[in-house]
């Protein structure tokens, strides 16, 4: 278990429902059976099913785990974040639209409270705006009234943790930001959460991280704990202080990603493993290989390595959307100019293989130095 700064306590894995879709109920089901007790989802229909969250929750409480031995966490997302289908009136004021909100997700997950509630993304892209301190203080509201024991803020940059910490009535107990290896673990907003003793989730740490996979220095260190690459980030993550999210949809993987705190990483090993990333390729600036080969791998899926599922089954690599490949199996990049493009196996991530297509389940957005914000998709 963690501990926020409000000593109210975290497991230390969470379970993240992003990309589920009709999957989502038996998924979460699968993460509980497999020993999670913290889940990750949003009140945003573009990428998560949080109704079918709720269903999971009430199975669950069926088969003998009650809600309260679960943590639940949910968020409010934007209008920005969202398609037609908002969880609130688009056109009320926003303090209406967090509380609108806020009781459709208690509504779809069968609770009358949560264990954390979460800004998705601020509304501004540097700094803080008016609406992102309407919307905050409607979530303060809420943590005041005891309908939600923690509150946080996802998709935030270190100049717009530290403005909240400032100024806030309640800086957030939780951050929740996608973690690249490339741009050094997001170290800055980490440092702000650990001064503060705000607790730092950290998501997609696999897929937007694969670089730091291909390095033989890397794979060395898993092999020298007996333990597989995923594994090894995990438990990178836990030593530094983040609190994993993880979202693979293959039950033998939950289990391997559940037993990340078997070993320790030595503390030479953490240096290397925080730094070596910015040595290798790097994810801000584009690299010109004149064709980028994909080849006798034939247990990559490749919708999860290289973005969105495919319509039509034809994929495309997210970073650069050249079409890469129909179907399955071994493709070629024909000059594709991102690093991004490299796949590693599955089978050096996780000690079982994969037969199931990648770790997280998810799609990899592309790193903020490529988009003006991240996307608030998880």
């Amino acid at each position: 278990m963690l501990m926020a700064y409000n000593q109210v306590p975290i497991p230390s894995f969470m379970y993240g429902t992003a990309w589920k879709k009709d999957a989502t109920t038996p998924l979460v089901q699968q993460a509980v059976a497999a020993g999670f007790t913290a889940i990750d989802t949003a009140n945003q229909l573009i990428h998560y099913q949080e109704a079918l969250v709720g269903e999971a929750l009430l199975e669950l409480a069926k088969q003998g785990t009650p809600r309260e031995r679960l943590f639940i966490q949910t968020k409010f997302t934007p209008v920005n974040g969202q398609d037609h289908r908002t969880p609130y009136d688009a056109q009320a004021d926003l303090t209406t639209q967090v509380k609108q909100s806020f009781d459709s997700s208690l509504a779809h997950l069968h609770t009358d409270y949560l264990d954390s509630y979460v800004l998705h993304g601020p509304y501004a892209r540097r700094g803080l705006s008016d609406a992102d301190w309407e919307v905050w203080a409607a979530i303060e509201a809420l943590y005041e009234a005891r309908k939600t024991k923690m509150i946080g803020i996802s998709n935030v940059s270190a100049d717009q943790l530290r403005l909240l910490c400032e100024r806030a009535a309640h800086k957030p107990m939780v951050v929740q930001n996608r973690c690249y290896a490339a741009l050094g673990w997001d170290q800055d907003v980490r440092e702000i959460c650990r001064a503060h003793g705000i607790i730092y989730q950290g998501f997609s740490l696999l897929t937007a991280n694969r670089d730091i996979f291909a390095d033989p220095e890397v794979r060395a260190m898993a092999a020298k704990y007996g333990m597989g690459l995923a594994q090894l980030v995990f438990r990178f993550a836990m030593q530094v202080g983040m609190l994993p999210l993880t979202g693979t949809t293959n039950q033998e993987h939950m289990a391997e990603d559940l037993r990340s705190d078997q070993f320790t990483i030595s503390s030479e090993d953490l240096q290397r493993l925080e730094t070596a990333p910015r040595n290798g390729p790097c994810l801000k600036h584009p690299v010109a290989p004149p064709q980028h080969r994909v080849g006798n791998l034939p247990q990559v899926h490749i919708p999860r390595l290289f973005g969105h599922p495919p319509q039509d089954g034809v994929q495309t690599c997210e970073g650069c959307s050249q079409i890469v490949g129909r179907g399955h199996g071994c493709i070629t990049l024909a000059g594709c100019t991102l690093t991004r493009c490299q796949v590693i196996p599955c089978a050096l991530l996780y000690p079982s293989g994969d037969r199931s297509g990648g770790p997280e389940g998810s799609p990899v957005p592309r790193p903020q130095a490529w988009t003006s914000r991240g996307s608030p998709g998880r």
